[in-house]
């Protein structure tokens, strides 16, 4: 039997796709806490599901090695034999790896890898070595698997002598079988990744496998959430006036500090937790906080633009969006009108994450990176400076400031791999987990930070906003692991002078923030998206929005609505209580209309001004042109 050129090709794929099935349970094994609400035979009915997805990929992947193959069958050489062989193997085994380094890294990104992350691989490149060595198994259960696919590859010698009738037989055979299993089958349509959120969303990334959403990942965004007129929009999205009033008419300052991978499951107010993060608790107390804050995003890429433009980019990161060269109205851009030094400070390589490109598009002049601190002791050997001494740092440069200025630091020390200098690694020891030793020790040089600059004239007239870039994944919590939890992050406004202090009180997001610092100076004329609404106005229809995978998400104060791909929205009371198993609670039977069009017109606002590249326009009496474009239309 084995001698017959369908055979052969077979018993090609037929390993491969035990392959796929041990990548996913190891997928499970590594992220089993995010899915173990779930029951085992839901887990089986996910495993049967993902078999169309594994041949699928499979075949998808194979297709200029079938070619060879079917070379192979008339030329029959040696050459061919080589050629069929190897091509199957390269091939495979960078997906095998993909698969495997995925199941660590959808914690971080929650979501199955795709071709937008390998926009960072230089990011990648540079953390493979400590990555291999912290996580020694990915390599030994690589080298596994392609040894068990080299063993289970059959020999491609010629067999009996078969006529030319046979071989084209075969060859249509393996056509039309090739055909059926990379289209998904025979259904009307191509099986695509939306496909695995019919039933149990939450298990779509079991059933999906990482070649899949790879291969199968595009380059433009959706616009099929156009489907409402303008005069519609904004009779739902009707803009606040911003009414903010500060004491004083000095010149403000303005400093928002980042902070890598900071959650609300360890910020006191709350959680009630006081171990990790002793500074910020304590200038908790003395700030504007807000305890209903979320993120945009699971990634650093996906923080930096939702604050400096007041518009999240959720369908694709900065790097891969077609809306680069739109007009875009940065803090940097706005306050450099106004007279504002502009500078933005990441401990990293100058290009890491694309901060560089981000950073300079919304407007920041001078960006501070790695190159500029020397001396080689503050490096931690992976990612960049120590957040101590990059903090004494950015210190040191804004302290030299002339006129007004707006800051931006990210920090990096809380990020995998967690690297500390020696002489905290044992003042931290007492803490166990890696990550919560690393967040104890970034609370502290943000401490050291503040003491620094307390005494320094700009202090008292500054307005400091402190958040998290996105969510820790590994957390135990399961709050924190499931829905909205995995975007709740801290939000502290501070400012030494006004002494703000209390709740914000209302839902807030990562976009909120381009519009509060605008309300905050005060610049009445200054334009802002309809999507970003200051924290002091008084619209009492504030709101998060992000895209979680597949899924939207509308946050309002009380209830939560989500919209899956097929466009189904569900409606229910959303769970603040962080100590709680889940952010979710009871689903409504039925869905608010009111609550059903916010949505729609969030959806229709945001892709709207993004195809029609008019995202800072939709505001009466406000300026949202960029100034190429003013000097353009003013010539004519």
């Amino acid at each position: 039997m084995m001698n017959s050129t369908v055979s052969k090709f077979a018993f090609i794929f037929i390993p491969m796709i035990g392959i796929y099935t041990f990548l996913r349970i190891f997928f499970l094994w590594a992220n089993y806490d995010l899915f173990m609400d779930f029951s085992w035979t839901q887990f089986m009915g996910a495993f049967i599901d993902g078999l169309k997805f594994d041949l699928s990929a499979v075949f998808l992947i194979s297709i200029p090695s079938i070619v060879l193959y079917l070379v192979h069958i008339f030329l029959e050489s040696k050459l061919t034999e080589t050629l069929v062989k190897w091509s199957f193997i390269l091939v495979h085994s960078f997906f095998i790896l993909c698969n495997l380094g995925d199941s660590l890294y959808f914690r971080f990104s929650g979501k199955r890898m795709n071709l937008e992350t390998f926009d960072l691989s230089s990011d990648i490149a540079a953390q493979m070595g400590q990555f291999f060595v912290n996580f020694f198994y990915i390599p030994l259960l690589w080298f596994f698997l392609l040894g068990f696919f080299l063993f289970c590859f059959p020999s491609l010698r010629s067999g009996p002598k078969e006529s030319y009738y046979k071989k084209f037989a075969s060859v249509l055979l393996i056509l039309v079988t090739t055909a059926i299993f990379a289209r998904g089958g025979y259904q009307g349509r191509v099986l695509r990744p939306l496909h695995a959120y019919q039933g149990e969303i939450a298990l779509a990334p079991l059933k999906l496998n990482s070649t899949f959403t790879i291969i199968t990942s595009r380059y433009s965004e959706s616009h099929s959430k156009l489907m409402m007129e303008r005069e519609e929009i904004e009779s739902v999205l009707t803009p606040v006036p911003l009414n903010h009033q500060i004491v004083d008419k000095s010149p403000q300052n303005v400093v928002i500090l980042i902070v890598e991978s900071l959650s609300s499951d360890q910020w006191y107010p709350v959680s009630g937790r006081k171990d990790i993060l002793p500074f910020l608790n304590s200038l908790s107390e003395d700030s504007l906080i807000g305890t209903k804050h979320f993120a945009n995003g699971r990634t650093s890429i996906a923080a930096l633009p939702s604050i400096l433009f007041g518009l999240p980019l959720i369908d694709r990161h900065w790097a891969r969006s077609n809306y680069q060269t739109n007009c875009w109205r940065g803090l940097g851009t706005v306050l450099e009108e106004k007279g504002y030094q502009t500078q933005f400070f990441h401990g990293a390589d100058k290009e890491s994450m694309y901060f560089d490109g981000i950073s300079a598009t919304a407007g920041f002049k001078e960006h501070y990176h790695k190159a500029h601190v020397e001396d080689p002791a503050f490096f931690d050997g992976h990612w960049g400076i120590y957040d101590e001494p990059f903090l004494e740092f950015v210190g040191d440069k804004v302290s030299e400031n002339s006129k007004p200025f707006i800051s931006v630091i990210f920090t990096l020390s809380s990020h995998q791999p967690f690297s500390l200098p020696k002489k905290y690694q044992k003042k931290f020891a007492h803490i166990e987990d890696e990550f919560l030793r690393s967040l104890r020790y970034a609370d502290h040089a943000i401490e050291n930070f503040f003491e620094k600059i307390k005494n320094k004239p700009w202090f008292d007239q500054t307005l400091f906003i402190i958040t998290g870039d996105h969510t820790y994944a590994d957390l135990k919590e399961k709050y924190m692991n499931h829905g909205p939890g995995k975007y709740r992050v801290p939000l502290i406004v501070h400012h030494p002078k006004h002494k703000f202090q209390g709740q914000v009180g209302k839902v807030s997001h990562h976009a909120d923030i381009y519009a509060s610092v605008i309300d905050f100076l005060g610049l009445k004329e200054v334009a802002y998206p309809l999507i970003s609404k200051s924290i002091w106005s008084d619209d009492p229809n504030s709101y998060a929005f992000f895209k979680d995978d597949q899924q939207y998400w509308f946050i309002s104060e009380d209830s939560y609505l989500s919209m899956d791909p097929f466009g189904q929205v569900k409606q229910g009371v959303l769970n603040y209580d962080i100590n709680s198993p889940s952010s979710l609670g009871e689903e409504a039977l039925t869905v608010s209309a009111e609550k059903s069009k916010a949505l729609s017109s969030v959806l229709a606002y945001y892709y709207r001004s993004l195809k029609e590249d008019n995202v800072y326009q939709w505001i009466p009496g406000r300026q949202g042109q960029c100034s190429f474009r003013q000097s353009h239309a003013s010539v004519k």
